[in-house]
């Protein structure tokens, strides 16, 4: 095998072994082409990235190849390991050799970690009954070594955080042995630190043999860990590129279909007076609320500020903007918004006072899937579009279809179920919700979560513009150059205590990461208002 895991017949070395092979793969639902003669190739070994905007077809392709879409619902071929594969549902992909990650798991909270792990193929005795003193320490070997070892295999799912549960999906795909590995958005929920230990853990396991597919938006770790990338756009194949002679603008270009300037939208600054702060807050753990997992927390936002809150994962970034939007409660300190005390007992508090939450977990508690996109966009601001509790349709479909259209939601109509949109869509729906909601303050957990480039730089645009019109924005993000492009400030968080305030703009994504983890002392004061 060549070293790099790719063919490499001009140099005269040997050929790695293909893996993975799909041949002209069309996939048709009603009124719409999916995939349209798409056909990739993966060797053993080798990461191929599979890029491209939501609604390209990526997740598509890799549902045919899990057996989600069963052969006869699409045409075209797959060959894994040389021999024809016509998988009639996932069980039969999964004995070929293939796992799959997904971007939204899928993943009881209520039974335990190692439940979840070897649900569907329980490690049994010799007298068939489920051996659970070998199934817990079996699980307790699999967390290690995605890096959870601290994480008790009894413990409920639900227990763990969204990055956890991530990781913890991660090991059950390794529980069945894969020989082919897909990765959708793998990294959405993980810090930096968790990302790259991920990436570790990958690396070894390519060293056997392991092939990866990997579906990301973060182009950065596409070009540090893929070999190859395909690009996709409405169903079909752009463009093949060796990574490491592959172009960046190119890649946008060829994804987007347009050339993307100015990714970082620059905007100009005029600050208002302070519109919301947070005295000495804290906030409880949410499953042991004996113990605060925030500790006496302060900080201010002007209007038409973006303060980013910036700190690992366990920091405690999300239970604090939780509690001020009332999910959570404060133990400890005082809010205030416009210099009147703030005391939220649950989200309606906070929506009543125009405070708005795009939450970490859209899945959980940002979204109602079985309604439709209309539906979902009006749950908070009912008042807008109904009189009498009657809703007015002519008021909703106005209403919606103004946000349907300015986030560029990739749906037929909105009367789609917003649990088929993509989970970039879906994600577009919350902020839809949420602005329709009229905020004076904005709150966003990872706004960009899952979203493409081209959406990205359009959720970009309308934070400035939010700004640009006094409303104030809270952000947390684990994509260190998005938090600084976009924030006049960074709040500094570790375990729970505020580190400091810093301006955005004096400091490099090196010299955050230092003061984040300790390794740096940070300076309060130094803020850019």
């Amino acid at each position: 095998m060549a070293a790099s895991g790719l063919p490499e017949t001009e140099r005269g070395e040997s050929v790695s072994r293909v893996t993975l092979e799909m041949s002209h793969i069309t996939k048709r639902f009603p009124g719409v082409t999916a995939l349209d003669d798409v056909s990739i190739k993966a060797y053993e070994g080798e990461t191929l990235a599979l890029l491209g905007e939501n609604g390209a077809g990526k997740s598509t392709l890799m549902k045919i190849l899990s057996g989600f879409y069963p052969a006869g619902s699409y045409d075209g071929e797959i060959r894994v390991d040389g021999k024809k594969a016509a998988f009639m549902n996932t069980s039969q992909s999964e004995k070929a050799g293939i796992a799959m990650i997904y971007q939204e798991l899928n993943m009881h909270n209520e039974i335990t970690v190692a439940e979840n792990l070897f649900l569907g193929h329980w490690r049994k005795n010799k007298w068939g009954a489920i051996d659970w003193k070998g199934l817990y320490q079996e699980a307790g070997n699999y967390l290690e070594t995605v890096g959870l070892g601290f994480v008790k295999p009894d413990a409920p799912l639900r227990t763990l955080n969204p990055s956890q549960q991530q990781l913890v999906a991660i090991a059950k795909a390794l529980t069945a042995d894969p020989e082919i590995l897909v990765l959708d958005e793998p990294t959405a929920a993980l810090s930096e630190e968790e990302s790259e230990n991920l990436y570790r853990i990958l690396e070894k396991l390519k060293a056997n043999g392991l092939t990866c597919l990997l579906i990301s938006h973060k182009l950065d770790e596409v070009f540090a860990h893929a070999q190859r990338m395909v690009v996709m756009r409405d169903g079909r194949v752009i463009g093949e590129h060796d990574t490491k002679e592959a172009k960046l603008d190119l890649i946008i270009s060829e994804m987007i279909g347009r050339t993307l300037e100015d990714y970082y939208p620059g905007r100009e600054t005029s600050l208002g007076e302070i519109l919301f702060e947070a005295r000495n807050i804290s906030v409880p753990y949410p499953y042991n609320r004996s113990r605060n997992i925030v500790s006496g927390v302060n900080f201010k936002v002007r209007k038409g500020e973006i303060l980013g809150i910036c700190g690992l994962v366990g920091s405690g970034r999300s239970e604090l903007v939780n509690a001020i939007f009332g999910k959570l409660p404060v133990t400890g300190g005082e809010l205030y918004m416009d210099g009147k005390r703030y005391f939220p007992k649950n989200p309606k508090d906070a929506i009543e006072k125009k405070i708005a939450l795009v939450t970490e977990d859209r899945k959980a508690d940002g979204m109602v899937g079985m309604l439709s996109i209309s539906q979902n966009l009006t749950l908070s601001s009912l008042k807008k579009v109904a009189s009498h509790g009657i809703i007015n349709k002519k008021t909703e479909r106005s209403e919606c279809g103004h946000y349907f259209e300015k986030l560029h939601v990739k749906a037929q109509n909105m009367s789609v179920l917003v649990q088929t949109l993509s989970g970039g869509n879906q994600q577009k729906v919350v902020l839809g919700r949420c602005l329709m909601a009229g905020p004076r303050l904005l709150i966003l957990d990872e706004p960009t979560r899952g979203i493409d480039i081209g959406a990205k730089n359009e959720i970009y645009k309308i934070m400035n513009s939010l700004a640009g019109e006094g409303i104030s924005i809270i952000m947390i993000s684990s994509e260190m150059p998005e938090l600084l492009s976009m924030s006049n400030r960074l709040l500094l968080l570790a375990n729970g205590k505020c580190l400091g305030e810093v301006a955005a703009d004096r400091y490099t994504e090196e010299e955050i990461m230092k003061l984040i983890t300790g390794a740096v002392p940070a300076e309060n004061g130094e803020e850019s208002a």
